[in-house]
């Protein structure tokens, strides 16, 4: 039977922090004597002072520790600043230790010793090691090969490397009995009739593009995709000089598909980055990211699961070893994360653990153990053959008796002695200084994290951009093969540098009802329309400056029909690579043109088609398509069973147009109506609805941008979801002033977990102007190139801001007109005005 004392306390001063919880752990031990224990300790303690006061107590108890980064218990929770220990009374299972001493000199030799030593001292089987090493900034690979050699096929080693505060800076330490050491491994043993379960929550998610790494030298990495390292985190994290360590590599060795993981140590003067392990050349590498919510439910269903698979194992006592790089995700959180573990491990099990530089497990129960990094590792710890299930009840809840924390607040008429008041206020500044570096962190982490999904966003859409252009140009070179040789019914030309016909397909003779004859000599255009004339007239020097063209026109046939066509063409060289004129192949449209219209017609007709009348407010909405049917999606949400409900305006973008896009707006716009009529809030709206469609289009290189706003003029107040799309914009009148409603969000359909945030605005006021758009309007560009930009569309908006909401619209369209003066726009635009009227009827009008 194993009886287990557990202590934790949080001091300034280590005497009295040290006796609070020997005092704990003799009350849970009811008189028995321990024979080994672990104490893990804040960086700030006096150590000297800690283990004597410990060894005093408990003479002949073999004693191992480290300093941490936060340590933890069932007694007292989670602290910077406090001394945890768990001590071990067993007539049956034989504890013994040992240490390995300058590790990083002579491992081999070091930890050799280290085992020879707990194989003098005991004669018991081992089944469990633990290991405490000196693991920061070092490579501790070898180590473990030469741990599990020594031990032998029957035991598996946990355990976590010596931790330090970031900010703090100190060398963190090991303990071994009276010893405070440093570049070393203390380690403890188990033999005897020992039943183990443990389990480990890796929930680093990869996510980007793939790289190589091209050149590396153990622990350091000097190139990735032939870009220096630091480089390549600052591509996807923007502008650093620290180390983001809380963006961790997954590491994919040669020919597998499953990854480890590494985390940067050091930004280097060479622009190379160590890592906290070595990481092989030609390795494939992700930058991978932390959600607090997936940790958690990841440590809930890794803990469940490990105590579901020995359902027969009551456990004696519970270890942790959890990444101080998960500390810096979880900030606050951290406290919940053990709460998790203990609610799913049987109740009144003792836990104690740390913060650690990484952990120590196998990966599969029987296994050789190695070190892991951004993980927690949970070892529940019994006795074999069903003893444990013997521990009487009395035993089992003084083992587990928590005692309470010692108290922060300070009673001033309790005649506390000033120095102790003192020593609290010192503590309590501590934990402040601590708190706002903790958030700084945060908050550098969330600016990363903002960062590296822009960058995502836009590599997604590059690799899309890539794929159609790759297609095209494959679909481009066998059509213009097939069609030759065949000589199929699409119409083909040649011609020469000033747009001479030289020669035509029989096909483009039936298709226009010329004969050859008639068209050879004459210049392509003189059949057009004249819409593809001036369309000609404006862009043919960029046109025929590119080696691949496409554009859509009509054709003027013998008989005066109007023909429309999808000219494609292209440069003809010859074997020096001399231009010597133009090919393109032409396609009659007239049967597409005509299931395109049918198409476009059953998208608008999805779009709000009928006027309302809203009190407070005034509404206008317009969309126009950039194609016969586009990707840009608005609607109007009303609740009519409750008048008093908020008015909703939605307006979403997907990315590209056509036909793809507006299948994808179709399968959106029908998800969100069906959501929407439901309760809750909106925030859990759009989470649910980027749930549904990342599993649709993930795979597809698609995603949407969206804008949710609840308007409720009764209440004066605007709520509202930002995913990925461009704030909406709030126009004041009164003050001549412009807001922004901006917000955290990424575009949906890039992650399917994401969780989205619900922004509250309170006040709005009388003639106050709302304008949701997409980025078709201020993307628009004139024949020189420059973008309509939201500067001008402001101040469209201001200068009619007296007009009514479809004036106002009305306006921002025919700048538009004006400003591109014919250009072909290459997006849809989308643009809904909301003007708040407290009038006794606002009126929405709809396009």
């Amino acid at each position: 039977m194993i009886k287990v004392g557990l202590g934790q306390a949080e001091h300034i001063d280590t005497r009295t922090a040290v006796e609070s919880v020997i005092s704990q752990c003799r009350q849970n031990l009811g008189g028995a004597h321990p024979q080994a224990g672990i104490v893990f300790a804040g960086v700030n303690f006096d150590h000297r002072l800690m283990l004597d006061e410990i060894l005093n107590e408990f003479p002949g108890i073999e004693l191992i520790g480290c300093t941490s980064a936060g340590d933890f218990s069932s007694i007292l929770g989670f602290s910077d600043d406090s001394i945890s220990l768990m001590v071990f009374d067993t007539d049956e299972v034989e504890i013994k230790t040992g240490v390995a001493r300058s590790l990083s000199e002579n491992p081999d030799a070091a930890v050799k010793s280290a085992v020879h030593q707990v194989a003098e001292k005991g004669t018991e089987s081992i089944s469990i090691c633990l290991a405490l090493p000196d693991g920061y900034n070092k490579s501790f690979n070898s180590v473990m090969k030469i741990l599990n050699h020594e031990l032998g096929d029957g035991c598996s080693v946990f355990g976590g490397a010596a931790g330090a505060l970031w900010k703090e800076s100190q060398t963190p330490l090991q303990f071994y009995n009276g010893e405070i050491l440093e570049d070393a491994m203390p380690i403890m043993t188990f033999g005897g009739p020992i039943e183990y379960s443990f389990s480990i929550a890796n929930s680093w998610q990869p996510l980007g593009k793939k790289a190589t790494v091209t050149e590396s030298d153990g622990r350091i990495v000097k190139s990735i995709d032939d870009m220096k390292a630091v480089d390549f985190y600052r591509y996807y994290l923007g502008d650093h000089t620290k180390p983001a360590r809380e963006f961790i590599l997954a590491v994919y060795e040669k020919g597998s598909e499953h990854f480890y993981v590494r985390a940067p140590i050091e930004y280097n003067s060479d622009r190379s980055v160590t890592f906290s392990e070595s990481i092989p050349e030609g390795a494939t590498i992700q930058l991978t990211e932390a959600i607090r919510d997936v940790m958690i439910n990841d440590t809930e269903k890794t803990t469940r699961q490990m105590v579901q698979q020995t359902p027969n194992l009551v456990p004696a006592f519970a270890m942790a070893f959890s990444c101080a790089f998960r500390k810096d995700i979880l900030g606050t959180q951290a406290a919940e994360e053990l709460k998790t573990l203990r609610s799913n491990l049987p109740q009144r099990t003792p836990v104690i653990g740390f913060f650690s530089f990484g952990e120590i497990a196998p990966m599969v129960k029987g296994q050789e153990s190695f070190f892991h990094g951004a993980t927690l590792v949970t070892l529940l710890v019994g006795q074999r053959n069903g003893l444990a299930a013997q521990i009487a009840e009395k035993e089992r809840v003084q083992s587990s008796t928590a005692v309470p924390r010692l108290q922060d607040t300070v009673a001033t008429d309790s005649g506390q002695p000033l120095a102790d008041l003192e020593l609290e206020n010192k503590l309590l500044k501590r934990k402040l200084s601590r708190s706002e570096y903790y958030r700084g962190r945060l908050e550098e982490i969330k600016d990363f994290n903002s960062t590296l999904h822009r960058k995502i966003i836009q590599e997604v859409e590059a690799a899309r951009a890539e794929i159609q252009r790759k297609e095209a140009e494959l679909r481009k070179s066998e059509e213009k093969y097939r069609r030759i040789v065949t000589t199929a019914g699409e119409g083909f030309i040649l011609m020469d540098e000033d747009m001479i016909l030289t020669d035509v397909n029989d096909a483009y003779c039936q298709m226009i009802g010329y004969p050859k004859n008639e068209l050879l000599g004459k210049n392509f255009f003189e059949v057009a329309s004249d819409e593809l004339r001036a369309f000609w007239a404006i862009n043919q020097k960029k046109i025929l400056s590119k080696e691949y063209r496409k554009f859509e026109g009509s054709l003027i046939a013998k008989d005066g029909g109007h023909i429309p066509i999808l000219v494609h063409g292209s440069k003809l060289r010859d074997d020096r690579d001399a231009i010597i004129g133009n090919m393109a192949f032409v396609t009659d449209l007239t049967d597409q043109k005509k299931a395109l219209a049918l198409a476009a017609e059953v998208q608008r007709s999805l779009l709000p088609q009928s006027s309302l009348q809203l009190p407070g407010l005034d509404v206008a909405g317009k969309n126009v398509s950039c194609d016969e049917i586009g990707g840009d999606y608005f609607d109007f949400l009303e609740q009519k069973d409750y008048p008093n409900a908020p008015f909703s305006i939605v307006v979403g973008d997907i990315a590209g147009h056509g036909v793809d896009a507006a299948l994808l707006m179709t399968t959106a716009r029908a998800f969100l109506r069906m959501r929407a009529s439901q309760s809750g809030k909106i925030s859990d709206i759009i989470t649910e609805m980027n749930h549904h469609l990342t599993l649709d289009v993930l795979e597809t290189g698609r995603f949407m941008t969206l804008f949710y706003l609840a308007i409720d003029p009764h209440q004066e107040s605007l709520q509202w979801v930002r995913a990925g799309h461009d704030p909406a914009i709030l126009y004041d009148p009164h003050r001549n002033t412009f807001e922004e409603l901006s917000g955290a969000g990424i575009a949906l359909g890039v992650t399917e977990d994401f969780r989205y945030e619900e922004n509250v605005k309170a006040g709005i006021a009388d003639g106050q102007i709302i304008a949701l758009g997409t980025d078709g309007i201020w993307e628009a560009c004139n024949r020189d190139g420059t973008m309509f930009g939201k500067e001008r569309f402001r101040d469209v908006i201001r200068s009619n801001a007296t007009q009514n909401a479809n004036d106002i619209l009305g306006a921002v369209y025919d700048e538009l007109d004006d400003f591109t003066r014919g250009q072909t726009s290459a997006d849809d635009i989308t643009l809904v005005v909301a003007k708040v009227n407290k009038s006794p009827e606002g009126q929405v009008v709809l396009h």
